[in-house]
């Protein structure tokens, strides 16, 4: 029997995407935009995962916005590659989602990432709070 320390991260959600041509710029690389879309379909599928579908676990009167983004570029990856994202969540608030992301091809890692997500008010756009059950 496996015993975790109390003080252990927990065991992240794995995301796996195939590098598509169409995904790598002229240089025959991914592109930035390919991470950052990688990333957010790495972070709905943990969200699904975890809360259920986006917008029924939201409800109808709120969305999530990216507020910020970042990628740190560790290695190339390229066409059929397959990239490994792990997804964890970092710090919450009542309205905020920190989400870290660290990108793998093999065990090799490319790519490090984190993203801060809003609550939103889905009519006016203003920031509102997580509904219970997801910021607790």
């Amino acid at each position: 029997m496996t015993v975790r320390h109390q003080d252990a991260p927990p065991t992240p959600f794995v995301y796996r995407q195939r590098v598509r041509p169409q995904d790598c710029a002229a240089s025959t690389m991914l592109g930035h935009p390919r991470y950052l879309e990688f990333f957010e379909a790495a972070f709905i599928e943990y969200w699904r995962d975890r809360f259920g579908q986006l917008e029924g676990s939201l409800g109808p009167t709120r969305r999530l916005t990216v507020a910020e983004v970042q990628v740190h570029y560790l290695a190339a990856v390229r066409s059929d590659d397959e990239v490994r994202v792990e997804v964890a969540l970092g710090r919450m608030t009542t309205r905020t989602i920190q989400v870290r992301y660290r990108a793998f091809v093999g065990d090799i890692r490319v790519a490090d990432g984190t993203s801060r997500y809003v609550c939103v008010d889905a009519e006016s756009g203003k920031p509102a709070p997580l509904p219970e059950g997801i910021a607790s």
